[in-house]
């Protein structure tokens, strides 16, 4: 079932480099029961929009049979592309952060400053379209890994530096570990 064709207006065939179309990396969130409630997504490749993609039920089925569609908002756009067409956002990742059952998704934005970082998204309510953000980290990021890496019953982070020769390469590529002190724990750690 096709769910969005993404970002579209950024894309120019009439120019020298055309630039980028569609979506460049998803992840799925679970809200409640559903484990697929919204897919965050990053727009286009390399591209420098943050939008999610979440189901809306009526009482009509579409051609697969589903009671529902999907609906598409953009909730960031960061920067301008560059004279490549590239944008700084480049990985996406979904998880329970906080501990209340519900997935919250991490973005990373590789650079140059200002952006640069890792941003927290949280639903406040995917049907009405309310999400809020955190900036959770000002260093370059290419990658994302979540885990729990101190112990502690609480999802952490780890992001490495973004430095590809020809695209950006930030100062000090390094891996980083954070350690989540930003996300209001429903759970208290076992």
């Amino acid at each position: 079932m096709p769910i969005g064709k993404g970002e579209l207006s950024q894309y120019n065939p009439k120019n020298k480099v055309p630039g980028f179309k569609g979506s460049g990396g998803v992840a799925s969130g679970r809200i409640g029961n559903d484990p697929c409630a919204y897919i965050a997504a990053i727009e286009p490749f390399h591209g420098n929009t943050i939008a999610v993609y979440y189901k809306s039920y009526s009482n009509k089925h579409n051609i697969y049979g589903w009671p529902w569609e999907w609906k598409r908002v953009v909730l960031d756009t960061f920067d301008n592309p560059n004279k490549q067409h590239e944008g700084p956002c480049h990985f996406v990742v979904c998880a329970d952060m906080d501990g209340d059952g519900d997935d919250e998704f991490m973005v990373t934005l590789r650079g140059p400053e200002p952006w640069q970082g890792v941003y927290y998204y949280k639903a406040v309510d995917v049907k009405k379209e309310a999400w809020i953000k955190w900036k959770v980290s000002g260093d370059s990021a290419a990658r994302i890994a979540i885990a729990d890496f101190d112990n502690d019953g609480r999802l952490d982070f780890a992001t490495i530096g973004y430095a590809v020769d020809g695209y950006f390469v930030t100062e000090n590529p390094s891996i980083v570990i954070f350690y989540n002190d930003f996300a209001n724990l429903k759970q208290s750690p076992s």
